[in-house]
């Protein structure tokens, strides 16, 4: 998971999504410094996140 938008919250590194929601809103845990943080997975017809591949 990679940020693909926003002031860079994901360290330069992958995340762990937490939870997902009903409207379309992803909670992630950055890897890199644990900070966590809400993002669009659909809500308003974007989406925030690029998922990649274990290892990326």
């Amino acid at each position: 998971m990679r940020l693909l938008y926003f002031i860079p919250q994901d360290g330069g590194g992958p995340g762990t999504v937490l939870s997902v929601y009903s409207n379309s809103w992803a909670r992630v845990k950055w890897d890199k410094d644990a900070f966590q943080n809400y993002y669009r997975v659909g809500a308003e017809g974007k989406y925030d996140l690029l998922i990649l591949a274990d290892g990326q």
